[in-house]
């Protein structure tokens, strides 16, 4: 693998749940040596790492440096540097990643900046890299099939034409469409009615309806 959960010890310690810390590390590493990811799987992964992310940088950073009056023993361009820095997500890694080779600003509060990047940036470029390479949808279902019933019989709804199963002699309970109408019913009908295959009862009140329903309209 090619980093795990312990190689992030400071953003580890500040992840609210350390087994979903744990869980999103190894789904990022298993999608770069697998060559791919569902998407579901790196939206979760991304969001909870970018909270561990962002409560690492206060931790290291902010507040042993900057909060409680502290940045008033700063340089300017330590301040300025720190201000400029919104650490949100994995991406903005990425962006102070940037900002740290082109600055000139130096001393303890920079060098923390820049080890706590160190230590985190491997993810930021994990879920870069993984972008491209996001297979849509969950993945399939790895417990045991739902059992086939042998004794299910399925035949045609008179009404909505649907292939629904057959409960003591009627259709069993199923939604409906209307044909041209669009809006989905609480019940179809045909619950009412024997299948097709062995009555057009069902067919016949349809037809019906329907030329009520056109009588009606004109």
């Amino acid at each position: 693998m090619i980093f795990t959960p312990d190689d992030f010890p400071t953003a580890r310690s500040a992840a609210s749940k350390v087994e979903r810390f744990d869980a999103a590390v190894r789904d990022l590493a298993e999608g770069i040596e697998n060559g791919s990811i569902r998407n579901t799987v790196l939206k979760d992964a991304k969001f909870t790492l970018s909270n561990a992310v962002d409560k690492g940088w206060d931790i290291m950073v902010s507040e042993p440096f900057f909060w409680a009056g502290r940045f008033e023993g700063q340089p300017e361009d330590v301040n300025a540097l720190h201000r400029s820095i919104s650490m949100l997500s994995l991406h903005d890694l990425l962006a102070t990643s940037r900002k740290l080779e082109r600055t000139k600003a130096t001393g303890p509060a920079v060098d923390a900046m820049r080890a706590y990047v160190a230590e985190t940036l491997p993810l930021a470029k994990a879920a870069a890299d993984l972008k491209n390479k996001v297979v849509k949808g969950r993945a399939p279902s790895a417990g045991p099939a739902k059992p086939v019933n042998p004794n299910k019989i399925v035949r045609t709804c008179p009404c909505c034409f649907r292939q629904i199963a057959v409960v003591n002699g009627t259709m069993a309970h199923h939604g409906y469409e209307r044909p041209g109408w669009g809006y989905q019913t609480a019940s179809c009908p045909g619950i009412r009615f024997r299948p097709l295959e062995v009555s057009d009862e069902g067919l016949i009140y349809m037809i019906d309806q329907h030329e009520r329903r056109i009588r009606r309209k004109f």
